[in-house]
């Protein structure tokens, strides 16, 4: 994958979470003001706590992401998706294979649970991201479901969707 797209795929996933952690922080339309619209713990709060612990430990490479990991998937099982996503994209965004193949799954339109992720809607582009990174990093799930999303990618494509079409554009 070239270099500017490689770019212009971590700026969109950067906005998504920022976008999908500001909808959360937002206040409620409905809450009396100074109060927010979910309770601390769909926040994020505990991933927050998690990496900064982390951060503050310095990066001497003692930095543990298959418990990073363990957590996120926790979190994810008791419905605390903003920390779970948060989790997953600290560890995947530092490497960790098994996070990018989960963030992958969250995006991925053949996978996509509204119930296990923030998204509202998938992402076929992320999920293509996500997925690579895992296969990189030795995740062999990832090269099934690569060769899934390029069949949905083409079938849609077909339809006319545009979205697709330039999904497409990864696999030339």
């Amino acid at each position: 994958m070239s270099r500017p797209l490689v770019a212009a795929a971590v700026v969109a996933a950067a906005i998504v979470l920022i976008a999908a952690v500001y909808f959360l922080l937002a206040p409620s339309p409905t809450a009396p003001p100074g109060e927010r619209a979910a309770p601390a713990v769909e926040r994020g709060d505990a991933a927050r706590e998690t990496i900064a612990k982390y951060r503050e430990a310095g990066d001497d490479g003692q930095v543990d992401y298959d418990e990073i990991f363990a957590e996120a998937q926790e979190h994810q099982r008791e419905g605390r998706l903003a920390d779970a996503q948060l989790l997953y994209f600290f560890a995947a965004r530092n490497g960790h294979a098994r996070s990018a193949f989960e963030l992958g799954t969250m995006y991925d339109p053949l996978h996509h649970d509204p119930s296990r992720s923030l998204m509202s809607k998938p992402d076929a582009f992320q999920a293509y991201r996500w997925y690579s990174q895992a296969l990189e990093g030795g995740v062999g799930e990832a090269a099934g479901r690569l060769d899934a999303l390029k069949r949905w990618a083409d079938d849609e494509a077909a339809r006319g969707n545009a979205e697709a079409e330039r999904l497409l554009l990864q696999w030339k």
